[in-house]
């Protein structure tokens, strides 16, 4: 990993199968969790195989609308969680499937605490190679744009070349994509 961070990064875009969506959701029914939580858990358990660690920490944006006082405010409020999950070599997928489905009620309990001020309060020391908590991102954009576009007008991709995490794994499930954006300078496109 170089000394100091950088920004340059490329995006990966691909279409995930209807299969493939059918058995996720399929799944959280299951288990009575969601979607965003079955990938959460795939994301897991992807890294655990390719890097052995077992203790991962894996951010994610949180609109942080849940206070009343937000609502009528134009703007965004976004925060970032920090999900750390522990992952044990005999657990099974289901175990771990309700084990991160309780992770991330506990830390939605605690969205409105600001990610900034959870940094300072850990007392966590300058890296200027990587992030404080967590290098890893997954965004799960279910929201609808809400947006009445006509049928022929559609969004362009926009690649800004960079990547602010050294991964981040992008799901839209309306559109059924995922997004890969990556450091350049930490991984190839291979």
């Amino acid at each position: 990993i170089p000394a100091n961070r950088t920004y340059i990064g490329e995006k990966i875009s691909s279409s995930i199968s209807d299969d493939i969506f059918n058995s996720v959701s399929d799944i959280a029914k299951r288990f009575k969790i969601s979607n965003y939580t079955v990938f959460l858990v795939a994301l897991y358990i992807c890294l655990y195989k390719y890097t052995k660690q077992a203790d991962i920490v894996i951010g994610s944006p949180v609109a942080n609308r849940s206070m009343l006082k937000n609502n009528n405010i134009i703007g965004m409020f976004v925060n970032n969680l920090a999900f750390r999950a522990k992952i044990l070599p005999d657990q099974t997928v289901s175990k771990f499937l309700k084990y991160v489905n309780d992770l991330i009620l506990q830390d939605l309990d605690n969205q409105c605490y600001p990610y900034d001020h959870l940094i300072k309060k850990l007392h966590l020391s300058a890296d200027n190679s990587k992030n404080p908590l967590f290098d890893i991102m997954f965004s799960y954009q279910n929201q609808s744009d809400n947006l009445n576009l006509p049928e022929d007008v559609h969004y362009l991709p926009v690649d800004t070349k960079t990547s602010k995490f050294n991964i981040t794994l992008e799901i839209v499930p309306k559109t059924q994509q995922i997004n890969i954006e990556y450091r350049t300078d930490l991984f190839k496109k291979e």
